[in-house]
């Protein structure tokens, strides 16, 4: 049975966009099931840019034999953000993604030749 600050709660997240409601589930995840924070994520956004982004970040990491520590050590980027961007969780910011290909020694238009749009 749901109190009703629970009530409230999902209220409040039914009338969100649902790339907000992923956003918020990634840094809010007390009081929400598993099952609920994978419903988010299930419903977020993530453009076909992103996806390319993160897949071709990945190969070219191991490519380069650098694990994700390693890389985030280099480049000053949080491990677990790096791991989120992987996964194409996330969008990256060009700042980041510079660091990213500075850290994996390639240009950034290197990095996006093998994207396909």
């Amino acid at each position: 049975m749901e109190s009703t600050v629970e009530k409230i709660i999902f209220k409040f997240f039914d009338n969100l966009p649902e790339k907000t409601k992923y956003k918020f589930s990634l840094k809010k995840r007390n009081g929400f099931t598993n099952k609920e924070i994978a419903e988010f994520k299930k419903t977020s956004n993530t453009s076909t840019l992103s996806l390319g982004i993160s897949k071709e970040l990945k190969r070219l990491r191991l490519e380069s034999g650098i694990s994700q520590e390693k890389l985030s050590y280099k480049t000053k980027v949080d491990r677990k953000y790096l791991h989120i961007l992987e996964k194409g969780q996330t969008n990256v910011s060009t700042e980041i993604l510079n660091k990213l290909c500075i850290g994996l020694n390639i240009s950034m238009a290197e990095f996006f030749n093998n994207i396909n749009f």
